[in-house]
């Protein structure tokens, strides 16, 4: 089980450089504010799954954990969405 660990904590750093790097791409483009919210919502959503690949290494909660994960996937398809402009017309 060590190597699913140690793959599970080097997705949780590269989730957290991509978090880093979306953040100062949102606060230095000069695009307009759906674009902001979309890099904000996949940082969030980022986190989201970052929770649920926690709770998976200390095995505990199984249903949070599939929570987080399907709130996680929602909210990153949702930002994606935002920030292709497929949701202008809603």
């Amino acid at each position: 089980m060590p190597a699913a660990r140690n793959r599970y904590v080097i997705v949780k750093y590269l989730i957290i450089v991509g978090v880093i790097l979306l953040g100062g791409a949102a606060i230095v483009s000069k695009e307009n504010k759906s674009m902001y919210m979309g890099m904000m919502l996949l940082c969030i959503s980022f986190g989201v799954i970052n929770e649920g690949m926690i709770l998976r290494l200390k095995k505990e909660n199984k249903a949070r954990e599939i929570s987080c994960y399907i709130a996680g996937t929602f909210a990153f398809v949702v930002a994606w969405l935002i920030l292709l402009d497929l949701l202008q017309g809603l």
